[in-house]
């Protein structure tokens, strides 16, 4: 739309011509949004379109208290393995969950994952894998 239209766009006086293809609803559209504490966001660029962009508030519940977390964290004592073919992921995962108590099994590849795998079967509680890994060639290990 030409500047001119998009300057008065929310001006419900504005009386517009069907040729300027702006609907009669949108000052009632902008009413609405502005009732509800939001607001709307015009970009126009003639013979290029039009974005609106509408804003509302999440929520008008007043902001409670912060609950207090527990002073202790929690901590696990299961089985984990990691399966990944990434040093980093396989580092930092193993770390953070043996700090927060949890026995860590790691696999650098889908072979490797498998020996893991049946060799701690009634150990493991989890697996945490990446979905693509090298050497697997559409196996799954969990069945085998």
């Amino acid at each position: 739309m030409d500047s001119k239209t998009l300057e008065r766009i929310f001006d419900p006086s504005s009386q517009r011509r069907k040729s300027e293809r702006a609907p009669a609803s949108i000052g009632l559209v902008y009413g609405i949004i502005k009732g509800h504490g939001g607001y709307i966001d015009v970009e126009s660029e003639e013979g290029k379109g039009t974005t609106f962009r509408i804003y509302l508030p999440a929520t008008r519940k007043k902001i409670e208290k912060s609950v207090k977390s527990p002073n202790a964290i929690l901590k696990g004592t299961e089985t984990i393995l990691i399966i990944d073919d990434e040093d980093l992921v396989l580092d930092v995962g193993q770390k953070f969950l043996a700090f927060m108590g949890y026995q860590v099994l790691t696999a650098r590849n889908g072979e490797e994952a498998i020996e893991i795998f049946r060799t701690y079967r009634r150990k493991i509680a989890l697996v945490i894998l990446d979905l693509i890994m090298p050497k697997m060639r559409r196996r799954c290990f969990l069945t085998g």
